[in-house]
């Protein structure tokens, strides 16, 4: 019941593969050139990104949990970016409890596993599927804009960031990551020690990577759009 309320009677279900093979043969293609016909510095960033999927939970979820149906691995993907957003909020109002090295060292892996994730979106757009539809690629940026906003508000915690020498609650965090993130920075709160502000700079770049994909499926969907209706016409 709740399989069907999620997907559309219109939603491609044709069968799209294994997740990890098709992830191996994207690679071997960038590996071998037979898309893009990239060289230096940008062969060697889409090399990496193809690899780096690897690395990471996403493609393995995506593989146990998709099935072999192209709507069910969509699904499974979005269920597997709200449970990192979930799991952020968790660890950061202290539901778990762990210890600041093991809450640090998550955030930042997850951190990376999305960031990696938009600058794949990027860089490697040949190679991906046409989206299921453009308000939902937007949807899904901002979700994962939102999940990095959590993790950095978990480091900002574990590395003593402060106000008036006070360190600052899991909300001031949060408030403070998210100023960051929005580059408002009201100044009400500030690092107090060189780690927090790398942290601070490392997420403004992020932010910015963010403004880039946001602004490129936005112009991407305007032309999309002027060439439809010019072939109408």
């Amino acid at each position: 019941m709740i399989f069907r309320f999620l997907i559309s009677p219109r939603a491609e279900k044709k069968d799209t593969g294994n997740s990890l093979k098709t992830q191996w043969e994207k690679a071997k293609k960038i590996w071998n050139g037979e898309t893009c016909k990239s060289i230096g510095i940008e062969r060697l960033v889409r090399v990496f990104l193809v690899f780096q999927a690897f690395l990471f939970p996403g493609i393995y979820f995506r593989y146990l949990f998709g099935s072999n149906s192209n709507t069910a691995k969509k699904l499974a993907i979005e269920a597997y970016v709200c449970l990192k957003c979930l799991l952020g909020f968790l660890i950061l109002f202290g539901v778990l409890n762990f210890n600041k090295r093991f809450n640090s060292c998550i955030a930042s892996y997850l951190i990376g596993e999305t960031i990696f994730y938009v600058l794949s979106v990027i860089f490697l757009e040949d190679i991906h599927k046409k989206p299921q539809s453009f308000s939902r690629s937007l949807l899904l940026i901002f979700i994962n804009y939102f999940e990095i906003t959590i993790w950095f508000a978990v480091l900002y915690l574990n590395f003593g960031l402060e106000k008036n020498k006070i360190i600052v609650s899991p909300l001031k965090a949060l408030y403070f990551s998210l100023t960051t993130a929005t580059t408002v920075g009201y100044g009400d709160i500030t690092p107090n020690n060189d780690s927090c502000m790398i942290i601070g700079m490392l997420q403004m770049v992020i932010m910015l990577i963010f403004i880039v994909l946001f602004f490129n499926k936005f112009v991407g969907s305007i032309n999309e759009e002027k060439s439809k209706k010019q072939g109408i016409e």
